[in-house]
C-alpha cells in the first residue's frame, strides 16, 4: 500500500496546482528573476514605514542562492518563515502579461495578484475579518446551538455558504483557530490579500479520496468528537478532524488562511523523499510529517517540500542566480528595532511595532473633543505600574480622581499617557482627556514589551 500511495502523490504533483497551468502561464513571461514589483518598499503592502525604520527590501539566502524580496519577503516572515515555506528555490517569475508574479520555495510556492480595489462583497474561498465578537454556530441561524466564540477583528477563512436563516439573512461557514461554524454575514468584513499561497497538497484532477484516510468521518464519529475541545476539532465542512500536534501547529502555523483545512485524518505514508515512514496529515496546501526522532521534541512537525516537487514537476529553474549587488544575507536581526509605537486617532487604534513588524494592537480611546491627544512624535519618559490620577479640584464640572491606573505610561508632560481603562467597556471611540486608553490585558503586554525611551508617534 505504501508504494500505492507514493506513486499516486508523484503522479499528483506532476499534474498539481492546475499547477501546470499556473507555472506554464508564469513560465511564458520568460522566467527570469525580478526581485520586486515595480514601487515596492519594505515592510507591509500599501504601508509606508517612518524614517526611523530601516530595513532591507530584499536578502539573498546562499543555501539555496537565490533572492527574496518585496512583496514576498514581509508575507513571508510574517506568515511562518522557514518553518511554513521553507527557502525560496526560484527567483521571482512574472506572468506573460506582467499581472501575476510567482516564487517558489521548499514547502509552497506565492504568487502575487495586485489589488484593484473597491470590492467589498464576501466570497467563499476568500478572507474575512470579524467586526465585533461573535458566537459561532453549528448552522446558519441562531437556531443552531453554539460551536465557538470568535473575537473582534479576527481573521477567517469563508469556506461556505451563503445560506439564508428564518430571516432570510445570509449566513457563511467560515474556518479559523476556534475551528469552523456559521455567523451571520453582517458581522464580517472582506479582507483580502495580494499574495496568496497557491500549492495545493491533493490535485482535484487525480484525488485520493477514494483512499480510506481521505474519506470523510461518518457522522456518528464526528458527533461522538463534538465541534471543539483542547484536543480536537471536527471541521464539517471537510468531515475530517484536528488533534495532538498536527492541531498544535496548525493553530500556531496560520491555521486554515496559510495551511488551509484538512483533506484527511492521520495515517502512516512513506516520504518520497527519504523513504521513511511516518504519520502524516493532508491539508489543502500543505502536509504534515510528525517527526518523532526530533531531539526533545523541537521540530516534531514539519511540512513536506511540495515546492521542491512543484517546481521539478513543472520544469521551474531553480540553480542558483548572481547575488544583486548591495544585497545582504538573509539574518532576521536585520529587520529588529527600533521598538516604536503608533497611535493613529482617525482609526482609534494603537500598533506596536517591532521594526517592521507589527507585534500588538488595538483599539483604544484617545482624548475626546476639547482634550484632544496631541499628535506628534514622543518617547516614554516614564513607567508606573500603578499610579493615581487626578484633574482639577472637587466641584469642578471636569474633576476626576482615580486610584491605582495599571500599567502607565508617560510620553509627554502635562499628565498625558498611555494606561490600561477596563472602567468603561467602549473601544474605538475619542472619550478620554487626552490620555490613551487600552484594555487592560492590552496595557499588561505593552508594559513589559516597551522599555523607557520607546517612540510613540502619534498622528490622524
Amino acid at each position: 500500500m505504501a508504494v500505492l500511495r507514493r506513486a499516486s502523490i508523484g503522479h499528483s504533483l506532476a499534474r498539481c496546482l492546475t499547477a501546470a497551468a499556473l507555472a506554464g502561464a508564469l513560465l511564458a513571461g520568460g522566467g527570469t528573476g525580478l526581485a520586486a514589483p515595480p514601487g515596492a518598499t519594505a515592510g507591509p503592502i500599501g504601508r509606508d514605514l517612518p524614517s526611523w525604520v530601516d530595513v532591507p527590501d530584499q536578502v539573498y539566502f546562499p543555501e539555496t542562492g537565490h533572492h527574496l524580496a518585496e512583496p514576498f519577503l514581509f508575507y513571508w516572515r510574517a506568515n511562518g518563515g522557514r518553518t511554513v515555506f521553507g527557502l525560496p528555490i526560484s527567483e521571482v517569475i512574472p506572468s506573460a502579461d506582467d499581472r501575476l508574479r510567482a516564487q517558489y520555495f521548499e514547502r509552497a510556492t506565492l504568487v502575487y495578484r495586485p489589488n484593484t480595489g473597491g470590492a467589498a462583497a464576501l466570497v467563499v474561498g476568500q478572507g474575512a475579518t470579524t467586526i465585533s465578537p461573535l458566537n459561532l454556530r453549528a448552522g446558519p441561524g441562531t437556531a443552531y446551538g453554539k460551536v465557538g466564540l470568535l473575537g473582534r477583528e479576527q481573521r477567517v477563512q469563508l469556506i461556505g455558504g451563503p445560506l439564508p436563516d428564518a430571516d432570510g439573512e445570509p449566513w457563511y461557514q467560515v474556518a479559523g483557530a476556534a475551528g469552523s461554524g456559521w455567523s451571520k454575514g453582517e458581522f464580517l468584513e472582506r479582507h483580502d490579500d495580494p499574495i496568496g499561497i497557491t500549492t495545493v497538497a491533493v490535485d482535484p484532477a487525480f484525488p485520493r479520496f477514494a483512499e480510506a484516510p481521505f474519506r470523510p468521518l461518518p457522522p456518528i464519529v464526528r458527533g461522538a468528537l463534538g465541534p471543539e475541545t483542547d484536543d480536537a476539532v471536527v471541521f464539517p465542512s471537510t468531515g475530517h478532524s484536528l488533534s495532538g500536534p498536527f492541531k498544535r501547529f496548525w493553530e500556531g502555523h496560520g491555521g486554515a488562511a496559510i495551511l488551509g483545512l484538512p483533506l484527511s485524518e492521520p495515517f502512516e505514508e512513506a516520504s518520497p523523499e527519504d523513504g521513511r515512514t511516518r504519520l502524516v496529515q493532508y491539508f489543502e496546501r500543505a502536509k504534515m510529517e510528525r517527526h518523532a526522532e526530533a531531539p526533545d521534541g523541537r521540530d516534531e512537525v514539519q511540512l513536506a517540500a511540495l515546492g521542491r516537487r512543484l517546481a521539478a514537476a513543472t520544469g521551474v529553474a531553480i540553480a542558483p542566480a548572481d547575488r544583486a549587488a548591495g544585497t545582504p544575507d538573509y539574518d532576521e536581526g536585520l529587520f529588529r528595532g527600533p521598538k516604536w509605537i503608533e497611535v493613529n486617532l482617525g482609526e482609534q487604534r494603537l500598533t506596536a511595532w517591532d521594526g517592521d513588524m507589527p507585534e500588538l494592537t488595538t483599539l483604544i480611546r484617545s482624548g475626546k473633543q476639547g482634550w484632544e491627544t496631541p499628535p506628534g512624535t514622543y518617547r516614554i519618559y516614564r513607567k508606573l505600574p500603578h499610579d493615581d490620577m487626578t484633574l482639577g479640584t472637587p466641584g469642578d464640572p471636569d474633576y476626576y480622581y482615580i486610584e491605582d491606573v495599571p500599567w502607565v505610561m508617560y510620553f509627554l508632560d502635562g499628565g498625558y499617557a498611555i494606561h490600561a481603562a477596563d472602567w468603561l467597556d467602549v473601544w474605538g471611540a475619542p472619550t478620554s482627556r487626552g490620555c490613551v486608553n487600552t484594555p487592560g490585558e492590552i496595557a499588561s503586554a505593552l508594559y513589559a514589551w516597551a522599555p523607557l525611551g520607546t517612540l510613540v508617534w502619534i498622528h490622524h
